[in-house]
């Protein structure tokens, strides 16, 4: 009996140090992550679309300020640097400027509309997750041809597809580009889309939350550019499923595991929902939270 006592005080303390060492070593795996998501962290961001990046009208007008910007994907931002306590930068890009400003250092990582199955720009073959890591997603969107009502051409699938405008380093340029058509920056596509007396562009490629946001945008600021009609959500030629990510550099399966657990945490949370409801109000929710993170998209 005496043994047996003696036997359990021995495995009890053994236990516990196993668990400290167990505990010790989860936070050992951690800490490369987390020290990269510490001092000054630099995020790519659009910057120029309403409701995903944007600056509010004025706020550009304090000179010797950097902007303060908005948007669902400048929220995802703030929510990382509450949670980890980084200095935030925030870098505007082109979406053609998103991989290689990662590649090339510029930004640690890339917040934008950044959908995680699409073209890298180095050859039919090379697929973003070949040259990248992504952690998410964190929303989920479909895209296909926005078109306008207003504008004659677009009941000819022929003159339709040539007067489409597509942007560089978007997955539509991939579907799209096959069959002709206006290359524009994704800002300058959205231009002459909405304007009524510009009939060489009658429809853009592109995703639909991005353009209903833009569109919403100059309706609520009452341009004189009117914004024509768009068809409602439902009826666009959709071609494919978007799912947004956290990109950064390749073979970063910690950082992609630590950032898919906070995306988690603001998926389960409110922060993804305030964000919507601050920042993209104007859209259908519906199939745009996703319910969970995609483990295996980290070092696919």
């Amino acid at each position: 009996m005496a043994f047996a006592r003696l036997l359990r005080s021995r495995v009890v303390p053994l236990a516990a140090a196993a668990l400290v060492v167990v505990g010790a070593t989860a936070v050992a795996d951690r800490y490369p992550s987390l020290r990269y998501l510490s001092g000054e962290v630099r995020i790519g961001i659009n910057g120029n679309l309403p409701g995903w990046s944007y600056v509010p009208e004025g706020a550009s007008e304090h000179q010797g300020f950097d902007p303060e910007y908005r948007g669902f994907d400048v929220e995802l931002a703030n929510f990382l640097q509450a949670k980890y306590g980084f200095d935030l930068e925030l870098v505007t890009l082109q979406p053609n400027d998103r991989i290689t400003a990662l590649l090339d250092y510029k930004v640690d990582l890339v917040i934008s509309n950044f959908s995680i199955e699409g073209p890298s720009g180095f050859g039919p073959d090379v697929r973003r997750q070949d040259v990248l890591d992504f952690a998410g997603p964190y929303f989920q969107d479909v895209s296909g041809y926005m078109y306008s009502r207003v504008k004659p051409a677009w009941r000819d699938d022929d003159e339709f597809y040539a007067r489409s405008c597509v942007s560089e380093g978007t997955t539509a340029e991939e579907w799209h580009l096959p069959m002709g058509g206006v290359k524009e920056t994704q800002r300058r596509c959205f231009e002459r889309f909405v304007d009524r007396n510009d009939v060489d562009v009658v429809a853009v490629a592109t995703d639909f939350s991005i353009l209903a946001a833009y569109v919403d945008d100059l309706k609520n600021k009452g341009d004189d550019l009117e914004p024509p009609e768009v068809w409602k959500e439902g009826e666009e030629k959709f071609v494919r499923e978007e799912k947004y990510g956290i990109a950064m550099r390749e073979n970063s399966p910690g950082l992609c595991g630590e950032l898919n657990r906070a995306i988690q945490e603001f998926l389960d949370g409110n922060g993804w929902d305030e964000a919507f409801r601050q920042e993209l109000r104007m859209l259908n929710r519906d199939g745009k939270k996703p319910d969970a993170v995609d483990s295996e998209v980290c070092g696919r």
